[in-house]
């Protein structure tokens, strides 16, 4: 499965060790390891590089596993630690961005609302079986600035938290789940290639969101209070956008 979300660039050097034993029912004992020198991959769901990869990819007859690999994502420097268990192989990496580099990547409206750059954590979990490889991020959004209406605007010194949940089960059409501190909610599908958001459900305030099926943005209010003219502006701002 890590092949399937990943597609790796350029010439690695590997060493296998290989021990085959000669007993009806042994088990083979397999040790190898990547040497990774500037090397590159796409993140095939987001579309995303990943260059400068320098570490040590190693693997055994249990799954993948390394010490810290550091790599560049987004122009920024990450750090990458691979783990595999009875169950499934996870990618966790750690980095900063800023809005600047998001906004070149994903070219979709909205991020006029935001300034600045932040620390996450990302971890690509990519289970053994048929269930649907997923890539989780959160962020504490310290060091970015939101301009939204009424409590969900924040400070760059103010920490919020965000929780972002890619499903890369289609190549095409990107499922995202989004949760801001718990005060608004989002379920999109998103469109890699043609950089659009194809249909969305959007909850503000208590309450769970789904994927829409129909095209389309759904608008859902669920609080007491709301600045309707403050979220007027904003809806119109996007659409400019």
């Amino acid at each position: 499965k890590l092949l399937d979300a990943v597609e790796p660039q350029g010439n690695t050097q590997v060493i296998l060790d290989l021990k085959l034993p000669l007993a009806d029912g042994a088990t083979a004992r397999v040790n190898g390891s990547a040497q990774l020198v500037n090397a590159r991959l796409r993140v095939k769901a987001l579309d995303l590089g990943v260059t400068q990869i320098n570490g040590t990819l190693k693997f055994n007859e249990q799954g993948v596993y390394s010490d810290t690999i550091k790599a560049t994502a987004l122009e920024r420097p990450i750090q990458i630690n691979i783990k595999s268990s009875n169950t499934q192989t996870a990618v966790n990496v750690a980095g900063r961005v800023g809005v600047s580099d998001l906004q070149k990547q994903f070219k979709i409206p909205g991020w006029q609302v935001a300034e600045g750059a932040t620390d996450y954590q990302l971890k690509l979990q990519l289970p053994y079986d048929d269930s649907t490889p997923e890539l989780l991020m959160q962020s504490k959004l310290a060091g970015v600035a939101l301009d939204l209406p009424g409590a969900l605007a924040k400070t760059r010194e103010q920490q919020r938290s965000l929780s972002l949940t890619f499903s890369l089960a289609d190549e095409a059409i990107l499922p995202i789940n989004l949760n801001y501190d718990n005060q608004l909610k989002a379920a999109i599908k998103f469109n890699i290639k043609q950089q659009r958001i194809e249909s969305g459900n959007v909850l503000v305030g208590i309450g769970n969101v789904v994927q829409r099926q129909q095209a389309g943005i759904k608008l859902e209010i669920n609080r007491e209070r709301l600045a309707l003219q403050d979220w007027l502006g904003l809806a119109s701002s996007l659409a400019q956008g």
